[in-house]
Order: C-alpha cells, then sequence, then structure tokens
C-alpha cells in the first residue's frame, strides 16, 4: 500500500510542480500501524514520510501525508522547514491539485481531524468557506478494484491479475480505464464469494484497519483464533489480524472470553 500513497502523492507533485519534479520526488513512504498524535511525520534523515493511524479515513491519511510532503519540499528549498507562509504556500499549491483531481474534497479538508492544523490554514488563507478549489472535469486515468473477505476465492484473484496487499489485508487491481469495463464479468461472477469495491473517480482510497495482537496463555485456543482468521507470530508468541475499523468493536466481543495475557493494537514490528 506504500507504493500506492507514493504514486497518488507524485501524481499530485507531477502537476503542483512540473519543473521541480525530479527534485523533489526523491522521498519514500513507509507505513506504521501505531496509533500516534501525528497520523503523518516526515523522517529528514531517510527522507521518509511516515504514515501512522492506518484506522483512520482515507482522506485524513492523504492530507497528512501531503503535509509532510510540503515539509519535504521546505526542506529541499531552504534546509530547514517551519509552519510560516512559504511551508503553507507549498502545501496551498499541493492541495489545490489534490482537490482539482478529486483525490480528496474541500469537505474533506474542513473535516480534518488536526483541529490546529485547520485553524492555521484558515488562519493564513481565510475560512475554508472561501477557498475557491473545485474538481476540474477529467476523465482519471486508473480505476481500482479491491476485494475484500475473499479467501475462498484467493487463488482466482492470484491467476487474474490481482495483487494481495498485507497492509490492507485486501486484493488489488489497477486497471487502465479503457480496460475497466472488461473487468466487469469477473466481479459479477464472483460478487457472492467475495466483496467488491471499484473505485473510478480518482478518489484516493485505502482500506482503515487496526492491527490487533493477542498474546495468549492457552495454546488450545489456537482453533479458534484460527477460525477467526488471525495469524500466529512462534517468534513473539503473540497472534495478529487486521481488523477494519468499523468492525473492532464485534471483535473485541468476539475475543472476549479467550484465555489472553494482553490485547493491543500497536505498530507491525
Amino acid at each position: 500500500m506504500y507504493h500506492y500513497i507514493r504514486q497518488r502523492l507524485l501524481e499530485v507533485l507531477r502537476i503542483a510542480y512540473k519543473d521541480n519534479f525530479d527534485t523533489y520526488s526523491k522521498f519514500l513512504v513507509k507505513l506504521s500501524f501505531k496509533e500516534s498524535k501525528k497520523t503523518s511525520k516526515y523522517i529528514f534523515e531517510k527522507k521518509t514520510i511516515l504514515i501512522n493511524n492506518l484506522s483512520y479515513k482515507p482522506a485524513d491519511i492523504f492530507i497528512a501525508a501531503l503535509l509532510s510532503l510540503t515539509e519535504h519540499i521546505d526542506i529541499v528549498n531552504r534546509s530547514e522547514s517551519h509552519l510560516d507562509r512559504d511551508y503553507f504556500l507549498v502545501f496551498r499549491k499541493l492541495i489545490n491539485v489534490a482537490i482539482g483531481r478529486n483525490i480528496i474534497t474541500l469537505e474533506d479538508l474542513t473535516k480534518y481531524s488536526d483541529e490546529k492544523m485547520r485553524s492555521k490554514l484558515q488562519a493564513e488563507f481565510s475560512t475554508f468557506k472561501n477557498w475557491d478549489i473545485k474538481a476540474h472535469d477529467f476523465i482519471p486515468e486508473y480505476t481500482y478494484v479491491y476485494v475484500f473477505e475473499s479467501f475462498m476465492i484467493k487463488n482466482v484473484l492470484k491467476t487474474n491479475g490481482y495483487q494481495y496487499d498485507k497492509d490492507q489485508g485486501l486484493w488489488i487491481k489497477r486497471l487502465i480505464n479503457s480496460q475497466a469495463q472488461e473487468e466487469q464479468p469477473f466481479i459479477e461472477m464472483y460478487k457472492n464469494q467475495a466483496v467488491f469495491k471499484v473505485v473510478n473517480d480518482n478518489s484516493f482510497f485505502i482500506r482503515p484497519v487496526y492491527l490487533l495482537k493477542i498474546k495468549t496463555y492457552a495454546k488450545e485456543e489456537a482453533p479458534l483464533l484460527n477460525a477467526l482468521e488471525y495469524g500466529y507470530n512462534p517468534k513473539t508468541n503473540i497472534w495478529v489480524k487486521l481488523i477494519e475499523t468499523s468492525n473492532i468493536a464485534q471483535e473485541m466481543n468476539n475475543i472476549e472470553k479467550i484465555p489472553k495475557q494482553k490485547v493491543f493494537i500497536t505498530e507491525n514490528k
């Protein structure tokens, strides 16, 4: 999934900074399942954008990544970065393109989870209702097909060009838009054996997930945890599973009676 996030950031960068693209595009993206106060952090020494809080809404994650990309560009330009006019002008240029390309919407920005950053942006550029940014009329280049709850057809998906994303716990296929219609018969054939999500409007999407870990006393609980689709790490004696954010309460109920030392959500090390 980090490849996908980087591709979408580069899509914005290529338009916003066409002449400086080669210089500004020298960065990496890394994912962490850590639940943190900061959704994204730029690590200068490694030129890496670290994405936390993968349980958050897709738009929140992309806005946070754009803020880290802004810091990266700011450091390239000035050898340092500050939350000043220069910084916010870079971000405004990036966000204009992101909204114009329908990657996110202005409404997403008004609901961004970092209230302090929302306030700073509005102090710099006026209230969001005065931002005159709209999605352009364009034809997206790609259609993305995401497949969830697909254990029964995983071999079929692999044979048909889908790739498994372990950070998301799903299968994904990117299609050139002109080929997207050809995929529809396949989706119709298997729609009762898995959950398909088709994104063809260029919007940014990742599956909001927690990484749930269980450390248990009882070896005899293995069949139950296997049945609940947990994976076992023998080095740490911990069972792990990606849980969609909307399902976390139900999952905690599912494991309530399992004897355990600890249940925790943390980064995937």
